[in-house]
This record gives C-alpha cells, structure tokens and sequence, in this order.
C-alpha cells in the first residue's frame, strides 16, 4: 500500500471518528436557530433586521415582492424598532402581520 492510499484511509478514519463524536456531544436543544434559515420554522423567529431573502421567505405566506420590500425599505430607513413598523412597506396590511407575528421579530 503507498503512502497516499495510507494517508487516505487515515484522513477517512479521523473524519468517521470526528463525525461520530460530534453526534455523541451536541445537545439538539443547545443549537441556536435565530437567524438561521431552518424548518421547522416554529422553532425559532425570523429577525427582520437581519434576515436576507432566503429566511423572509420562510414566513408563511410571503412572496418574493414582498421579502424584497422588506429588505429595500430596511436599506433605506434602517433597522425596524417592531415588526408592526412593517406596516410603512406598500401591500404589507394588519392582517398579514397578524398572521406574521409568531415568525418575525425585530431585535
């Protein structure tokens, strides 16, 4: 066997181990999801300050217009103090931030 194949099969051995362990010691209800574009979305709140499209996306009912909005009007005014400042954003109602408020948060 040449010295590659060893270096190899050794490289795949300490990655094997290295994944095994890191399923042994990572505790799932440690992992934080904020600001993480994960399902089950219920798990944790969208931060309007900071989400890119991709995670407004998440929120029920979302559309692509609307995520890109949320993002232009945050460029040009700053950070949201409250998810109910989304109601400045044209076609943004109080119904659709009723039905948002479980998944969005402005921290």
């Amino acid at each position: 066997m040449s010295k590659n194949n060893k270096a190899i099969i050794w490289i795949s051995v300490v990655a094997v181990v290295a994944v095994i362990l890191c399923g042994v010691f990572l505790d799932d209800e440690k992992i934080s999801y904020a600001g993480i574009a994960a399902e089950p979305i219920d798990e944790y709140k969208i931060n309007i300050n900071t989400a890119d499209y991709y995670e407004l996306k998440n929120c029920p009912d979302m559309g692509d217009e609307t995520a890109m909005e949320i993002i232009s009007y945050r460029n040009e005014n700053g950070k949201f103090a409250s998810i109910y400042d989304l109601i400045e954003i044209e076609g943004i109602g109080e119904k659709k931030l009723e039905k948002w408020e479980d998944y969005l948060c402005a921290e």
